[in-house]
């Protein structure tokens, strides 16, 4: 039996862990579904008749009524920038919405990610947009903006194209992922 150097161990460990890191990397094979056979129609199919054109004009339905929205909605800011009162004047304004407000910090917020309970608000900067694109933390808010009846996206000033993207390595255009608060 022979006795392994230090040096030559190290070499076998490497080639070892080289390799396993190599295999984990490589594509995975998926399997090739088997090609459904298919056989001659026993019958023709039925045959339809040609559909009738209606007699009278449909009757227009009522406009749903708009829900009462209800539940918590996790904000993290700074207490500065939202006051306790502006908080209880939306409570007031929105009956069956609670915001529940977490200090900023960093680090919680990272954390709440992590747990699978992240904010639904929460304070960041424009240069923070690619990489939360790429964690797929933040969420494509175009349609809600354009919808807004307060907020025009051509009244935004300039330092809001931080948080426009096409994707997180195209910033400054396209998709509005925030917008500045002042």
């Amino acid at each position: 039996m022979k006795k392994l150097s230090r040096r030559e161990f190290i070499k076998a460990a490497s080639a070892a862990s080289g390799a396993a890191i190599l295999a984990a990397c490589a594509p995975q094979a998926t399997p090739v579904p088997a090609q459904p056979t298919t056989q001659p129609p026993t019958a023709p199919p039925p045959t339809q008749k040609p559909a009738e054109a209606p007699t009278q004009a449909p009757q227009p339905t009522a406009a749903p009524t708009a829900k009462k929205l209800a539940g918590t909605v996790v904000v993290m800011h700074q207490r500065n920038e939202l006051s306790e009162d502006e908080q209880k004047k939306f409570e007031a304004d929105n009956p069956g919405i609670k915001i529940d407000f977490v200090q900023n910090d960093t680090t919680r917020r990272t954390a709440m990610f992590a747990a699978g309970t992240p904010p639904d608000f929460f304070r960041t900067g424009g240069g923070d947009v690619p990489i939360m694109l790429l964690r797929k933390q933040i969420l494509d808010l175009t349609s809600y903006i354009q919808a807004s009846p307060l907020i025009k996206v051509a009244d935004l000033a300039p330092a809001n194209y931080q948080y426009f993207a096409e994707d997180a390595f195209h910033t400054g255009s396209g998709k509005i992922y925030g917008m500045a608060k002042d």
